[in-house]
Formats: C-alpha cells, sequence, structure tokens
C-alpha cells in the first residue's frame, strides 16, 4: 500500500509531497510502484508488480530508477533491514537492469531489502567510465538517504556487481571522489559496508582491464590502486579462464585488502571464464557463487541461519510463487567487451549501421550460412525483432533461431530498434524502425548475395508486431529513407505471439490511439499480405486466443496463407528457450517446416543442429566486425 499511496501523493499534490522529502531531493524520492500488467496501456516494468521502482537520479536527460524487492514480513515503518544494490556488467557500453534479478530476490527472501540499480552507460547516453561510478555512489547514497523511510540499517548496506558492474560497486567502496557533484545531500555517505563483487574488473592500471578507457581519471577510479584500512568486507567470485581479469590480479587484490586488515574472501572457480556466474552460463555456478555469498553475508551477523538452496533453485527454475513478467528475455549480459565496444555476438555476427535516427546508429547483425558466396548467391533471408513492449529489450532474444536459420541455409539478421526506455520514442518509430531495416535488407540485396523476393520479418511480442506491421501496413515508413522508392514489405512473417491487434479488444490501444488504426495488422488485412506463421500460448494474458483466431481467419478470408499453433497451458513468450526448452524446439522446427513449404529452404528440419546450438556445441566460421 505504501508505494501506491506514495505515488497518489505525487501525482496529486506534488509540491507537498516534495516538500515533506528533503527539500533538495525533489522527485528523485518519489515511489513508483512497478506496475503488473494489469494496465496494458502503461510502460510495463521490467519486474512487473515483484519490484517497486523509484527514480534515484536525474542525469544526461535520463530518469535512472532502482528497483527495490521486499523481503517476506517486511514492514518498512518498523524495520531495521540489512540491504543491497547490485549492478549490472557490460563493460560500461550496455548491460541490463535484470541481470542480478535472482541474486537480489534470494537475498531479499532471507531478510534483506535488496535492489537493482540502472545507471548511465556509453550506448545510451554516451558517458565515459567516471559517470557510471558516479551513478553507483548516487544509487548507495540514496539508499542511506532513505533508509528509515525505508525500514533498512543505514550502516549494513552492500554493493554488488559483475564485471563493469563489479567494478562501479568497488569503486563505491574504495576510490574517493568521483561523485556526481549535484548529488541533493553529498554529505551523506556514498560508500557501502560490503561488496559483493562477480569477477569485477577492479584492476584499471596498464597491467588491467580498460586503462585506456580511464585513464583521464586514473588512479582515483581503479579500486585496485586504492586499497585502504577503512574498505569494506569483501567477497570475490573470479574464473581462471577469465580473459579480462587475471587470476594474478584477482589473489594480489585479496592480499592487498587483507595487508591492511580488511576482510576478505577470494573464490577461484577452475576452468570458468569471464561471466561464468550467470544462471545462463552455468547453473551450477551460479547456485555455488550465491551460496557462498550467502555465507559471507551470514558471517557479518547480516543474516541468519543457514543458506536456502531450495529457494534459489526454484527461483532458477522459475517456479516461484511469485508472478512472472511477461515479454522480457532475461539472457544474462555476455560481458565480452574490452577496450571497445564489441558485438554481443562476438565473432559469429557481422553488424551493419542500417540506420541513424534519434541520435542513434541502429545495428542490424547478419549471421552467413554455410559456403556464403555473397558474390553468388541468392539466398532467403530473414530478420528477427526482439520483444519488449515497445519500451526495452535485448537484440539478443533471436539469436538461437536467427543461427539455425543460418544453418539451414538463409542469410538471417537480428535488428537493434529505437525503444521509449532509450530513446524515449512512441510505437510508431519502431514501426519505422523495422520498416527501415527490412527495406536495408532489400536495398543491400545484391551485395549480400539474397533474393530481394524472399526476406521475411520474425519477432516476439512487440518484435513481433512490428514486424507484422511491416507486412502489413502502409504509411509508418521513415520519410528521412536513403530511398522509399524500395519496398519495406517482407515476403514472409515469423510471429511469436505478437501483439499484432491494437484496437480497444486488444493490446496497447492508448499507446498507439494517434496512429489507429493504421498502426495495427489486425486492422489492415488485405490480400497482398505475406504468408505469415503465427505460434501463442493458451495462457497468453496478452493476446487472447480469440484474437490469434480471428487474425488467421481474417488472413485465409482474403486468400493469405496462414497458420497458426496454439500451445495449449503455455503464456506469453512461452516461446524463448529459457522458458520452455521443448516449446522452444517445436516453434523452431515448425518454423522451419513452413520455410520448407514456401520453397525457401529444402530437406528436413535438422533437430540436432537446433539441440547443439542450445548445448553451445556448434562451431561456426568466425568474422570480423565490420
Amino acid at each position: 500500500m505504501r508505494p501506491f499511496l506514495s505515488l497518489l501523493l505525487i501525482s496529486l499534490f506534488a509540491n507537498i509531497a516534495l516538500a515533506q522529502t528533503q527539500p533538495t531531493e525533489k522527485q528523485p524520492g518519489s515511489a513508483k510502484k512497478a506496475k503488473l500488467n494489469q494496465d496494458k496501456e502503461t510502460e510495463e516494468p521490467p519486474f512487473g508488480d515483484e519490484a517497486t521502482a523509484e527514480v534515484y537520479k536525474r542525469a544526461s536527460d535520463t530518469e535512472l530508477l532502482i528497483y527495490r524487492f521486499d523481503p517476506p514480513g517486511y514492514d518498512a515503518d518498523n524495520d531495521s533491514r540489512p540491504a543491497a544494490v547490485f549492478f549490472f556488467g557490460g563493460a560500461w557500453n550496455r548491460g541490463t537492469v535484470t541481470q542480478f534479478e535472482q541474486q537480489a530476490k534470494y537475498l531479499a527472501s532471507r531478510g534483506m531489502v535488496t535492489f537493482v540499480a540502472d545507471y548511465r552507460v556509453k550506448s545510451r547516453q554516451k558517458v565515459a567510465p567516471d559517470a557510471c561510478v558516479a551513478d553507483a555512489k548516487s544509487a548507495v547514497r540514496w539508499v542511506r538517504t532513505h533508509a528509515e523511510r525505508l525500514g533498512i540499517d543505514p550502516e549494513r548496506i552492500a554493493a554488488g556487481g559483475g564485471s563493469a558492474g563489479g567494478h562501479i560497486a568497488a569503486a563505491a567502496g574504495m576510490c574517493d571522489g568521483l561523485d556526481d557533484t549535484a548529488e541533493a545531500d553529498s554529505t551523506i555517505s556514498s560508500k557501502p559496508n560490503a561488496l559483493l563483487l562477480f569477477n569485477p574488473v577492479y584492476n584499471n592500471g596498464p597491467e588491467g582491464y580498460g586503462h585506456k578507457r580511464v585513464a583521464e581519471w586514473f588512479p582515483a577510479i581503479s579500486p585496485a590502486h586504492n586499497i585502504s584500512e577503512d574498505d569494506p568486507p569483501t567477497i570475490v567470485f573470479l574464473g581462471s579462464e577469465d580473459k579480462l581479469v587475471s587470476k594474478k590480479i584477482g589473489r594480489k587484490f585479496d592480499r592487498d585488502l587483507k595487508a591492511v586488515g580488511v576482510r576478505s574472501e577470494f573464490h577461484l572457480y577452475e576452468g570458468q571464464p569471464h561471466g561464468f556466474f550467470n544462471e545462463g552460463k552455468s547453473p551450477e555456478s551460479f547456485l555455488d557463487t550465491v551460496l557462498k555469498m550467502d555465507t559471507f553475508l551470514v558471517s557479518l551477523e547480516w543474516l541468519e541461519g543457514k543458506a536456502d538452496r531450495e529457494m534459489l533453485e526454484s527461483l532458477l527454475r522459475g517456479e516461484s510463487e511469485e508472478k512472472k513478467r511477461p515479454d522480457s528475455d532475461k539472457k544474462a549480459n555476455l560481458n565480452q567487451e574490452k577496450e571497445t565496444e564489441e558485438s554481443p555476438f562476438g565473432d559469429e555476427a557481422t553488424a551493419e549501421v542500417y540506420k541513424r535516427a534519434s541520435d542513434t546508429e541502429l545495428l542490424i547483425y547478419r549471421f552467413d550460412p554455410p559456403g556464403y558466396d555473397a558474390d553468388n548467391d541468392s539466398r532467403p533471408a530473414a530478420v528477427f525483432f526482439f520483444g519488449g513492449a515497445w519500451n526495452r529489450g535485448t537484440v539478443t532474444q533471436f539469436e538461437q533461431q536467427a543461427k539455425y536459420l543460418a544453418s539451414r541455409g538463409m542469410v538471417t539478421f537480428v535488428a537493434d530498434y529505437r525503444v521509449k526506455s532509450r530513446q524515449k520514442v512512441a510505437p510508431d518509430a519502431c514501426v519505422a524502425d523495422a520498416k527501415s531495416a527490412v527495406r536495408w535488407v532489400r536495398t543491400h540485396a545484391e551485395r549480400l548475395g539474397i533474393d530481394p523476393e524472399r526476406i521475411a520479418a520474425g519477432g516476439g511480442s512487440a518484435g513481433g508486431h512490428i514486424a507484422a506491421a511491416a507486412g502489413m501496413c502502409d504509411g509508418l515508413d521513415d520519410t528521412a529513407e536513403a530511398d522509399s522508392t524500395i519496398s519495406s514489405k517482407p515476403n514472409a512473417l515469423l510471429l511469436f505471439n505478437p501483439v499484432y491487434n491494437n484496437g480497444p479488444e486488444g493490446y496497447g490501444h492508448k499507446r498507439v490511439a494517434e496512429w489507429f488504426p493504421a498502426i495495427s495488422p489486425a486492422h489492415n488485412i488485405s490480400e497482398d499480405d505475406p504468408p505469415t506463421i503465427a505460434f501463442f500460448g493458451s495462457e497468453d494474458e496478452l493476446v487472447s486466443v480469440e484474437v490469434g483466431q480471428k487474425f488467421d481467419r481474417d488472413l485465409k478470408a482474403v486468400g493469405v496463407r496462414s497458420e497458426y499453433h496454439l500451445y495449449e497451458g503455455q503464456p506469453h513468450a512461452f516461446f524463448n528457450e529459457a522458458k520452455s526448452l521443448e516449446s522452444f524446439l517445436d516453434t523452431v522446427l515448425k518454423m522451419d517446416a513452413f520455410l520448407v513449404t514456401l520453397k525457401w529452404i529444402e530437406g528436413d528440419a535438422d533437430e540436432e543442429m537446433l539441440r547443439s546450438l542450445l548445448r553451445g556445441k556448434k562451431k561456426k566460421k568466425k568474422k570480423k566486425k565490420k
């Protein structure tokens, strides 16, 4: 009830509410209860109703949010609980606030008030690493500033994170200065009382990570070069095969902390690479690091009793009783960058800029088939778009589908596009970008060895909507396109629970009312629409069975080839491999069969190849990013 009442006071009596908090802090102290998809028209938070969101800072024209997970029996008025704030990794360039969701939820289940914090990064706000550190310090200071209101002990606030997120957490605990000079109350300490570090890039000297990027602030920005006796107790997890942080650096950091009397634990995982602690990379390592973190916090007397492995495993399986959020890709950050911002697919894909808009270079990533010869080929192609309610999302969501179709002989792409959380755009811009991506592929078809009459568009949820809109909705193209005489219409649609009805009975009507009905594929069906395959779960909370079945009937009524596959008992986003392996396999194999019927690919579907991609055992031809 408290977050709701706080939001209501802010909306109705902003000045009064602000006067009741610190006068210099203003709206960053305002509560914004994260909503579960009960109001489909509003921007859905990444954690549904499982977390409470507040603005902790405004910088670079961005409202930076911090998301709170509450423990059982939480009573903010009377509690004084320990807290932890986690920061995602991503080479100070990118990353997703969901990376440490499971760690935060687990510690909340053990009695702590936990947070995951967004912060500025190069790819979104064009900032340098010093701004990332400043934001981490601001987040810790914000938690301490609001400790009494939130039932938190201001002397028991931990900071944690992975890779670059571990760096900025450590810098908050060890590096003086680098605070945001515009902070409302810089007399309140931004120093955490404990550090929970997952392969942190905490040595930024010439022998460490990112030295050229941080040279302007070195050594002040490097935790390894600022160790002192007042540093907080620290636990560190590192893989022996980490390419960004050597064992030597990790061991020296541990020795140096102990030499000045600071409590330090250093855990080395043999044979493990950078990012090994993410549940998506190694479930066993994920479990072990979290349980060791729990034991460490027990030793500090922040937690009591034994670690709860059963609770942790239930979070990993997604079987917690808390409501799962729809339409979100929780793929762990790859953290592969060093010195330069590299492709999220390493050398497995070739990246090109397909469009510049909203001060952003939009990239499209190409996966090449075996025996690819661009000079002589004329292959079918497919472009995939991620989901995320037109608000957020990650370009990696359809990586496996794209890789699989490439293995079957197609030239495949995954395309980034503008979204509300990053570029502050409305859904019409998302559609315009999808059309631009298809047009770009067709424009460059000859150069890329692609048949311009066999280009499919696909995607999930909002990504499925914009793919369908590119195929069915006239207009909404970007008027600044270099050559708008080239069609942006795909020749086939591969749709995974697409939110393609945007009428009052469908999804997001209020959000798209300005462009309705032109923006709604379901309201623009015609005989020249491309052949379409769509996959839905019967328990999809965003797209009803009736909407999906009617769309299928309407396409067939005008003579358009349509396949509609309903998966009983499955929710929104069921097709993602992390949610349901069997559903993922079945949808991809049905997509393959559909493309065979179009004579775009030949032969039988290759389930063994698909499973090998999921196991990460397929060897791909290496490529350099353009």
